[in-house]
């Protein structure tokens, strides 16, 4: 009898490795689905036709193939705590190139190497920029693990946080109201919850003003405020349970 144990016990010890690789591969490839969902709206295809192929997982990195339609690629992803978050593409710059700012408004969407990997768009408003005023910086960055909201959300939870960025302009502005910020992650957003926007050092402060999941993105419409010439305003997007 004893024997017969060992010998189960042999077998199911063998076994959950390959099963424990196998969940990770379909969290993975789960994932994976999420991430994609814009840009393949954004083609015009359904994000339900995507494909998901070969998941190879190294040590932290991941490969992830897919096809959607005619589209195809690999999805490069990396370990971000217990998330898996796409690879951020090149390194911010201290000094990246002024964006003029419209007086009728305008968009101002930087790279992602500038953001931390994150879509970072702003749809402004129309406003009384003087003759030559511009957006100066953008930043903006993951949390580090101490601020970062855990996933999936346990509660109760210990930090919130999600995203932070940093935003200049070098002259006084006021926009008007219906400015929007649209922001897509590099990570998979718990769903179940609400997210906030918080921007400190426009006038008035921003906030909270309250925005839900759709294709791990969220947007946010503005009220009018007014950035000071060349002092740093500083945004955060938090995860809400309530």
């Amino acid at each position: 009898m004893r024997l017969r144990a060992a010998g189960a016990l042999a077998i199911l010890l063998a076994l959950w490795p390959i099963g424990a690789f196998a969940d990770e591969r379909a969290a993975v490839a789960a994932d994976a689905r999420v991430l994609l969902a814009r840009s393949v709206r954004d083609a015009g295809i359904d994000p339900r036709e995507i494909a998901i192929g070969a998941v190879r997982i190294t040590g932290d990195q991941a490969q992830v193939d897919w096809s959607a339609r005619l589209r195809s690629g690999t999805l490069e992803l990396h370990r971000l705590g217990t998330r898996w978050a796409i690879d951020a593409p090149g390194s911010a710059s201290a000094s990246p190139p002024a964006v003029p700012i419209s007086n009728a408004g305008g968009v101002l969407a930087p790279q992602g190497a500038q953001t931390g990997g994150y879509r970072f768009v702003l749809a402004y408003s129309a406003n009384d920029a003087p003759p030559g005023a511009a957006f100066t910086f953008v930043y903006g960055r993951v949390p580090t693990s101490a601020e970062f909201l855990a996933y999936p959300t346990v509660y109760p939870i210990s930090a919130d946080a999600v995203f932070y960025f940093d935003l200049t302009a070098g002259a006084a502005v006021r926009f008007g109201a219906g400015s929007s910020l649209d922001v897509w992650f590099p990570f998979v957003l718990d769903d179940r919850l609400h997210y906030d926007l918080f921007v400190d050092g426009t006038a008035p402060a921003i906030g909270p003003i309250a925005s839900r999941v759709f294709d791990n993105s969220l947007h946010f419409t503005l009220p009018a405020f007014s950035m000071p010439a060349g002092k740093t305003i500083t945004g955060e997007i938090d995860g809400d349970p309530h």
